[in-house]
């Protein structure tokens, strides 16, 4: 399965479009759980290390190169960064061997997801060991230690604060001041790195 299979099972299965910055961490965290149930491999999507959490390789340019994909611009009251929503326009036309098996457990780790804020998805990507120690820009694929930061009902309570009851202001506001902090993590980290240098 590939980035645009997923993507388009993903929107075929959700209730209404999904903001760019919940749809690039619904891809992951679905695909975390594919990859668990032995449906996909880690190396099928890579990701970018992002302040926001990971971002699939080529999300940016799905709705390009997949007509069915569409990307609808929202008020410019949002962030930027949030200022599209991604839906699909018809039936996709996917090919999944076993395709009933990972359609259900799409839906079940959407139905998952739904319960929680994207603040509180950008907040557990931030857990996963690979996001943790890469810099802004690289490139990773999934690894061993990153499936243990599960969605499932059991281990997301864990990881995720109950979801606050809040308006979009809220939500905006918390998810700038993730972006914030990620930032501000990664000053600090490339700063300390040049203060102990390997000397050669």
């Amino acid at each position: 399965m590939n980035l645009y299979e997923l993507a388009a099972a993903i929107l075929l299965l959700n209730e209404g479009p999904l903001s760019r910055v919940r749809f690039a961490k619904t891809i992951y965290f679905v695909h975390k759980e594919l990859v668990k149930k032995g449906f996909m491999q880690p190396g099928d999507i890579a990701y970018v290390r992002m302040p926001l959490g990971p971002v699939p390789v080529g999300f940016m340019t799905l709705a390009d190169e997949h007509p069915d994909i569409v990307v609808i611009k929202t008020p410019d009251t949002k962030l930027a960064y949030e200022s599209e929503e991604y839906s699909l326009d018809g039936q996709p036309d996917i090919m999944i061997g076993g395709k009933d098996d990972i359609l259900k457990i799409v839906q079940n780790a959407i139905n998952t997801l739904s319960a929680r804020g994207t603040i509180e998805l950008i907040e557990t990507s931030h857990q996963d060991p690979s996001w943790a120690k890469n810099n802004n820009g690289a490139n990773f694929v999934i690894s061993k230690d990153d499936l243990k930061n599960s969605i499932s009902k059991l281990n997301i309570k864990v990881f995720l604060k109950p979801k606050k009851k809040g308006n979009e202001s809220d939500q905006i506001g918390a998810m700038q001041a993730a972006l914030l902090q990620a930032m501000l993590s990664d000053i600090v980290k490339e700063s300390t790195d040049l203060e102990h240098q390997d000397d050669d």
